[in-house]
């Protein structure tokens, strides 16, 4: 009998082949000695980022360049150079326990931009041998990034979170579509959360889900398990 493979494996394993790769195609060295690298694909870079450890993010205009401030003096960034940008936390559980292991984390940087999956949640298996899918998986995931609550107003959380964490969206999604082990996708639903909580139509974000200044996107999908995915390295003898 094949073991089936867990969703949260099945989430980490999507998280560590999304396209998380920024090449840039021209450099700009500013009179204030920072550098701005054009880039028509910024991935979910953000503001106070650190890259490459030698350079911090002070500024992004999403798909269209990256402005840093040189760290480690001497570096340099050069036209075609492949950067790699860190890839979410992952985290799952109820909101409850959730918030309760993110309260122990001190440092952001180990938290965000994090993908949140909310339980509980329903995965119906087809139970016939003869289908190629084993199951579909309904989740409601959260990406999320920190945010000045007390500073920004509306646009801004746009500009520096949430239009970020599009690129993470959608590059999730690609891999889904893309990657082997998954049936065609259904449609799926997003939401954009500004100060990221219970929301309500009409009222704004009544209640934090989670201790934090954060905002993001919601992704409510149904992934559609093929049971190759779950046979992967298991299935040779």
């Amino acid at each position: 009998m094949t073991p089936t493979k867990d969703i949260h494996d099945i989430i980490r394993t999507i998280i560590a082949r999304m396209d998380n790769n920024i090449c840039i195609e021209e450099v700009i060295v500013n009179p204030d000695n920072t550098i701005t690298a054009k880039c028509c694909y910024t991935a979910w870079l953000m503001q106070e980022d650190i890259l490459l450890g030698q350079f911090r993010v002070i500024n992004v205009i999403p798909n269209k360049e990256v402005t840093v401030e040189v760290i480690v003096p001497g570096s340099v960034l050069q036209v075609g150079q492949p950067l790699s940008i860190p890839r979410p936390t992952y985290f799952h559980g109820t909101v409850r326990n959730t918030n309760a292991e993110l309260l122990k984390i001190k440092d952001g940087t180990q938290k965000y931009p994090m993908i949140y999956c909310l339980e509980v949640f329903n995965e119906v298996f087809t139970g016939d041998p003869e289908l190629s899918k084993e199951r579909d998986s309904s989740l409601r995931l959260f990406f999320l990034g920190s945010n000045n609550y007390k500073d920004w107003i509306t646009e801004d959380h746009y500009q520096k979170v949430i239009i970020p964490l599009r690129n993470m969206v959608d590059s999730f999604v690609s891999y889904v579509n893309n990657g082997e082990g998954f049936a065609e996708l259904e449609p799926y639903t997003t939401v954009n959360h500004v100060n990221f909580g219970t929301f309500a139509a009409d009222n704004g974000n009544l209640k934090w889900l989670l201790d934090g200044n954060i905002s993001g996107i919601e992704l409510d999908i149904t992934l559609p398990i093929l049971k190759s995915l779950t046979c992967e390295g298991d299935c040779s003898c």
